[in-house]
């Protein structure tokens, strides 16, 4: 079954190679209906006696996957220009599905941030074309990516793109969706209200 994959395809100002495939693939509302639909069908051939409950099972999970993506979908329009900066690059499925645009990357796919050329450079390209918040990984912790959002003037909002840092109650790919969306709907109203107090 196809699943979507993405290459580092996005316009960052890296002082390095970076051509990575992006691994966060949980991300995609696509992906997570072909994974599901096909974790499905393998429990059906280990063990069909429990067809009917694990058919009803997919069915239920798939309609609460559809609410999530209508709702995601109404709360942002493409026409808006949502940029926003991140200190790692974790975020492809949803910057191509949702029309965001990643303006920034604090630190590459090899873990290391960018050198101070490049941090110059984009800070003085930002302030000239906001961006509407910095999307930073708790886990990370990066301390060059605070900086770099305390001089642009703009909030830090915290993201973990694999739900480890998430309640464990609510810790599963349905949670986890509708964080990233919360995450990203607090960051471009975050911008909206800024640019309405000017």
């Amino acid at each position: 079954r196809d699943v979507t994959v993405l290459s580092d395809s996005h316009d960052h100002d890296h002082d390095h190679e970076d051509h990575a495939i992006d691994p966060h693939l949980w991300l995609h509302v696509g992906n997570i209906r072909t994974i599901a639909q096909d974790l499905s069908a393998a429990l059906v051939m280990r063990a069909p006696e429990h067809r009917s409950l694990f058919q009803s099972n997919l069915a239920a999970f798939l309609d609460q996957l559809d609410q999530i993506e209508a709702d995601i979908k109404s709360r942002f329009q493409p026409s808006d220009p949502l940029r926003y900066m991140a200190a790692h690059d974790s975020f492809q499925y949803f910057d191509v599905k949702y029309g965001f645009q990643l303006a920034a990357v604090v630190t590459g796919s090899d873990g290391h941030e960018v050198g101070p050329k490049t941090v110059a450079k984009f800070i003085a390209d930002l302030s000239k074309t906001p961006v509407s918040c910095l999307i930073l990984d708790p886990r990370e912790g990066a301390a060059l990516a605070q900086q770099i959002a305390t001089d642009l003037a703009i909030p830090v909002i915290e993201l973990d793109p694999t739900g480890d840092a998430m309640d464990t109650t609510r810790n599963d790919i349905l949670g986890l969706l509708r964080e990233t969306a919360a995450a990203f709907d607090t960051c471009f109203d975050v911008n909206t209200a800024a640019a309405q107090s000017q």
